[in-house]
């Protein structure tokens, strides 16, 4: 496994978070990214995400700010608007395997090895792999 504080900086950081949210939820969702800001209970999930993700980031003694990358994050879904992720594009439409288990598989994977709980990224991990299943999708 990758150390994450390979992927956690600033720039890596934010994008592992806009992987490991919106991205997520479009694909599940069936919905662009800008969807995912018109009901509150996505952008909860999103917020809850992004807590995991940033606390396992403290694994490596990374230190990221919840509120302010949430905040990129909504302001993202945004500015994309009807933009279809490449987690969506690569499932819904084509009919491939995700890399759902290098994002918030990951994520928790390294917290339950260190002890850190992330039931929402196992969940959206767990949640992407049946509907894999479900389209028979192709590595």
């Amino acid at each position: 496994m990758v150390s994450l504080v390979k992927i956690y900086t600033n720039r890596f950081g934010k994008k592992i978070c806009v992987n490991g949210t919106a991205n997520a939820l479009s694909t599940v969702l069936e919905c662009n990214m800008a969807s995912t800001d018109e009901s509150s209970y996505a952008k909860c999930l999103i917020y809850k995400l992004t807590q995991e993700i940033v606390h396992v980031a403290t694994i490596d003694n990374v230190h990221l700010n919840v509120d302010e990358i949430f905040e990129y994050l909504v302001d993202l879904n945004e500015k994309v608007g009807a933009h279809y992720p490449s987690m969506y594009q690569d499932l819904i439409v084509n009919n491939r395997k995700t890399e759902i288990d290098y994002i918030n598989g990951a994520v928790a994977t390294l917290g339950k090895q260190r002890h850190i709980e992330a039931p929402v990224n196992r969940f959206i991990t767990d949640l992407i792999h049946t509907k894999e299943s479900q389209r028979h999708a192709q590595d």
